[in-house]
């Protein structure tokens, strides 16, 4: 059966109606101006825009949600591999303290295997690293002292442990503070980083270390560069053979 005239011109008012809600209490909207085929068509593609509009709305809010879900996992599994490997360290360096027959008391260790990791993150080294350093420095002796002076794990002079500690605005207590595990290696770790930066080499860092800066500049002076010292502590870097899995 073929649409009369009149029903054709009807037909998208009835669509549009439907769509709309429209009720038998409630009396057709016609824009103003238009005939009733144009006002309905004008009407219907109103709404079939504003569902357009609300669907991709709540896929982007859908697509965001998983997003951020996705974001939480991986912060979350970073956070589980980054406790892993912290304990995974801690235990290696634990290992590495008793081969040196030392004795100490758990609380002293602790603070010793929190300080070097804590350092460890601040300049990015790498936590065995700095282990070997203080290997090569005091044995993880905390109460050994040169016969120039330099006090505890990392060997660091007084005068010089003042310097350093009014640059990082820590508190100084006399020598007696080279002394305590943390702030002995919080100095240490921020003099070697200091030595890095001036002289722009690791290797380098490490003979100022040892040499003092002043006297490491005058060997570079002479087109000397002492190695004695950094291969030590490289050397023992390596035999500590640490990959976390």
């Amino acid at each position: 059966m073929f649409m009369s005239k009149q029903m054709k011109i009807l037909f998208p008012v009835f669509i549009a109606l439907i769509f709309s809600g429209f009720s038998l209490d409630e009396s057709p909207r016609f824009l103003n101006g238009l005939s009733p085929y144009n006002s309905a068509a004008i009407q219907f593609e109103e709404m079939a825009f504003v569902k357009r509009v609300e669907i991709a709305r709540r896929k982007s809010m859908a697509a965001n949600e998983a997003e951020k879900q996705n974001t939480i996992r991986a912060r979350e599994a970073d956070r589980k591999f980054q406790l892993s490997y912290e304990i995974k360290v801690k235990e290696k360096i634990r290992q590495v303290i008793s081969n040196y027959q030392i004795r100490m008391d758990p609380e002293h260790i602790r603070q010793i295997l929190k300080s070097i990791l804590a350092e460890s993150k601040i300049y990015n080294y790498d936590p065995m690293f700095l282990t070997a350093l203080i290997i090569a420095e005091s044995s993880f002796n905390s109460r050994a002292r040169s016969n120039r002076g330099a006090i505890g794990l990392m060997q660091i002079i007084p005068r010089t442990g003042v310097a350093l500690a009014k640059e990082k605005k820590m508190e100084w207590n006399g020598s007696p503070t080279l002394y305590n595990p943390q702030a002995n290696i919080a100095l240490g770790a921020y003099y070697l980083n200091k030595l890095h930066n001036r002289f722009g080499d690791l290797d380098l860092a490490l003979e100022a270390y040892n040499h003092g800066p002043t006297k490491l500049a005058k060997y570079l002076k002479r087109g000397y560069q002492p190695r004695r010292y950094s291969k030590k502590v490289f050397k023992i870097y390596e035999m500590i053979d640490f990959e976390p899995t």
